[in-house]
């Protein structure tokens, strides 16, 4: 009898030993994937002159993990890479990952590749190593055109507006819609609706001074007014009213 009950006790003395030793194994394991989690330095060279830069956004296995904020700018005080500020911090499994990096401004250019967590524990997003975005329009939001020229289609005339300063016939594209600009002398305020699969827009000026503005001013406001298409090519924008007049803008 003395012997049944030692061995039962035995028994529940190993199935509770097990038990804690199979919780302590599973915790274990879980300290020791969270010990080996690395740290990688995502920074950034990038720099363009017309091409502002609002944000970088990083994703790794296809899930964002924050921005950089800034972009690097030869010249300035923020010298090299390393001390632009322009970093991320991200914790990832050690191991193989793969990470997209894409533009927030107006330039449309990306990286992407693959990094091992155990090796490669900073990434540098060069500007020569940059990709242009494929098929993809241009945003207009946060960018500003200066008019460089009236085309007219059906004699395929073209002149520059008058009087041509360099801080007149602007248009300026802000978020949420909204856009300003001028005449030859006088403000104009509005917003803007862009279909940009069928790169169709429509400008619809809400308020405006246009007390003696000059002839091209006139016919600025009249043709912006009525525009329904647009191209971007090379930083030239192109502003079209019904395939009888184009509007030609210079990136500013």
């Amino acid at each position: 009898m003395k012997k049944c009950v030692f061995t039962k006790v035995t028994s529940v003395v190993a199935i509770v030993l097990m038990a804690i030793c199979g919780i302590w194994t599973i915790q274990a394991c879980k300290e020791k994937d969270k010990v080996e989690n690395k740290t990688v330095v995502f920074y950034s060279d990038f720099y363009s002159v017309n091409c502002p830069v609002d944000s970088i956004s990083i994703y790794i296995d296809n899930n964002h993990v924050g921005k950089l904020l800034k972009s690097y700018i030869p010249g300035s005080t923020q010298v090299g890479t390393r001390d632009s500020e322009n970093t991320l911090v991200a914790k990832v499994p050690k191991g193989k990952h793969t990470y997209l990096a894409k533009t927030n401004g107006g330039c449309n250019v990306y990286w992407s590749g693959e990094f091992d967590a155990m090796v490669d524990l900073e990434i540098n997003l060069k500007m020569s190593e940059s990709k242009k975005t494929e098929n993809e329009v241009m945003k207009l939001n946060g960018t500003a055109w200066k008019l460089i020229s009236i085309v007219d289609m059906v004699s395929n005339k073209s002149r520059a507006p008058e009087p041509n300063k360099d801080d007149n016939f602007m248009i300026k594209f802000q978020d949420k819609d909204l856009m300003n600009g001028c005449l030859s002398i006088n403000t104009i305020n509005g917003r803007y609706y862009v279909d940009y699969s069928r790169q169709t827009i429509e400008m619809s000026v809400t308020s405006s001074t246009f007390a003696d503005d000059s002839p091209d001013g006139y016919t600025f406001l009249q043709y912006i007014k009525n525009v329904n298409k647009f191209t971007i090519t090379n930083d030239i924008l192109k502003l079209f009213y019904d395939d009888i007049v184009c509007l030609e803008f210079e990136r500013r």
